[in-house]
């Protein structure tokens, strides 16, 4: 599931969207909230037809978990609190929802940690740490 054959590869040149309020109840419904930033390699606003700023990721040291890669960097667009991020594709288009494009929502502060949760259109942060984590199935 988090190999460069599974969630890794889906995700491969993302970016992910920061936006404020509470994170809906499922990936499969549009965002809520306002958009307050997005994070990129090297801060690199996305672009619906190019890889560049593309986040990537990496198997983390025990294998059940995914890394950011890189150099990522937080990028203010506007002004509010964070309360929940969803990482998207690559090629995402701004509008418009597409409920069958890759995408996997979270809480700011657990997979995405972030130093400050208020954000403006000043704020330029690298992150330090991300981390999507599987626990191994029972069989």
């Amino acid at each position: 599931m988090l190999t460069e054959f599974g969630l890794e590869r889906m995700m491969r040149f993302g970016h992910i969207r920061i936006y404020s309020g509470v994170q809906p109840v499922s990936a499969n419904t549009e965002a809520s909230g306002d958009l307050l930033a997005i994070v990129s390699t090297d801060g690199v606003m996305p672009q619906p037809s190019s890889t560049a700023g593309g986040l990537l990721m990496q198997m983390g040291e025990y294998g059940d978990r995914l890394v950011k890669r890189g150099n990522w960097v937080l990028r203010g667009v506007s002004t509010g609190y964070a309360g929940w991020w969803r990482f998207v594709e690559a090629g995402y288009t701004v509008q418009g929802y597409d409920a069958s494009r890759p995408r996997i929502d979270g809480t700011v502060g657990e997979s995405l940690q972030i130093g400050n949760l208020q954000i403006t259109p000043q704020t330029h942060e690298v992150i330090d740490d991300f981390l999507l984590y599987f626990p191994p199935s029972e069989v």
